[in-house]
């Protein structure tokens, strides 16, 4: 598969509770250049240029905030709970990116993972070309085998996610319960050389190590 025929879909709903204020507005190091950014800023930028179909992204209580932040950049904007689990947002999503884009897949990446691993995303993009368009398949980064972001469905795979959601809007171990449901491809990918792909930034003493780790990257 191409990467003419991906949208983007970031989740951004969440509060931030355990950081204790809006993670995603907080400075993030820019990639290039000088000055600062944001998380939400970085992650937006990151994926948004392997997603032509478009972006969408997932909301709640802080989207005036979040939506100013991103200013003049394209997105669908999609209203989601800062009150339900992950899952209700990713839900929520598919089925916008599949109601409003032609995509043949969907990247879907966590608003708080400020860094997008290209050399994981081009490898993804290789991966997904093995499987037939009607099969349901999934790509998933892993960092010494613990997942990453983003991951990547394609069009069968958000399908499904879609209508198992709708039947059980709630299911047990959120998307990955319904991934152990699919009887479709999951492809777990080896990215070691990814390290951006497996990140939290939960708590303020987490977000302060990755941001003098991503400063200090810039500067070798």
């Amino acid at each position: 598969m191409t990467q003419a025929h991906t949208a983007g879909l970031l989740l951004a709903a969440g509060l931030g509770k355990r950081m204790g204020c809006q993670k995603l507005l907080m400075p993030w190091p820019p990639d290039s250049g000088t000055g600062q950014t944001t998380v939400i800023e970085s992650a937006y930028d990151g994926l948004a240029p392997h997603c032509p179909c478009g972006m969408s992204i997932v909301t709640g209580a802080d989207h005036e905030s979040i939506a100013a932040m991103l200013g003049a950049r394209p997105a669908q904007w999609v209203t989601g709970d800062s009150h339900a689990p992950m899952f209700h947002s990713v839900l929520c999503g598919l089925r916008q990116a599949l109601a409003d884009s032609s995509a043949q897949a969907v990247f879907v990446h966590p608003a708080d993972h400020p860094v997008i691993e290209q050399r994981a995303v081009s490898r993804m993009l290789n991966e997904l070309d093995l499987s037939g368009p009607s099969v349901a398949a999934v790509v998933i980064p892993t960092y010494h085998d613990r997942g990453g972001h983003p991951i990547l469905l394609n069009r069968a795979a958000c399908r499904f996610v879609v209508n198992h959601g709708t039947q059980i809007p709630d299911p047990p171990k959120g998307l990955r319960g319904v991934f152990d449901a699919m009887s479709g491809r999951i492809t777990r990918l080896p990215c070691n050389d990814c390290p951006w792909a497996r990140i939290d930034l939960d708590t303020a003493s987490e977000y302060e190590q990755a941001y003098a780790r991503r400063v200090a990257e810039q500067h070798q």
